[in-house]
């Protein structure tokens, strides 16, 4: 499973290189804006075709997930709390959900109503240079529940050997996707063509 994450900040023509990013097969995109307003993320949306919005997951806004056709819904780590508190079993399992953690001791306590979690920073980041790996000598995951565990953090094509070697189910990509717009797809094209190596469907 290869996710590209949105840019936080806009890019010039952002919106072609999303649809371009689907048209090469990426089969989700983390719409993770925090700072725009819901007519910000509307509009940003409005761009993206139509076909597309389903494979879009929510980082905020969420409200407007049903309007887009997407059933994709990601929560931090705080916001997971909060929404496990105040929506019922039946409710959850209406929505695709996904969440962040940041130490694999926190995997276990996850409800597996959660189809796949972020784990981060796996490598130094490539967005973030001040967020450093979180991997020791002795790192591996645990052992595996339903839910997906997905490499996020300074993830690039050279570090696919060691996502495949540490047993993770896919890989999350900004930095390497949005530092370089203008190479943006080159480098997605590089993430499939060393995913796929390993025989994995992306």
């Amino acid at each position: 499973m290869i996710i590209v994450i949105s840019n936080p900040t806009p890019v010039e023509q952002e919106h072609k290189i999303i649809n371009a990013l689907f048209d090469e097969g990426l089969p989700i995109f983390h719409m993770r804006k925090l700072d725009y307003t819901e007519k910000e993320m509307n509009h940003l949306l409005m761009k993206i075709d139509k076909q597309h919005h389903p494979k879009v997951a929510f980082h905020q806004h969420h409200s407007i997930a049903d309007h887009f056709g997407s059933k994709r819904l990601h929560f931090t780590e705080q916001e997971r709390k909060k929404f496990m508190e105040n929506i019922s079993e039946k409710e959850m399992r209406q929505y695709i959900l996904s969440t962040s953690i940041h130490h694999i001791s926190a995997y276990a306590s996850l409800p597996e109503l959660f189809e796949y979690c972020f784990l981060s920073p796996i490598f130094n980041s490539i967005s973030k240079p001040e967020l450093k790996s979180i991997i020791t000598p002795d790192f591996k995951l645990p052992a595996k529940s339903k839910i997906k565990i997905i490499a996020l953090g300074g993830v690039n094509a050279a570090g696919i050997p060691d996502v495949k070697n540490y047993d993770f189910d896919g890989i999350a990509v900004l930095g390497t996707i949005w530092n370089e717009p203008d190479r943006a797809i080159t480098n997605f094209k590089k993430l499939k063509e060393e995913w796929r190596s390993y025989g994995q469907s992306y």
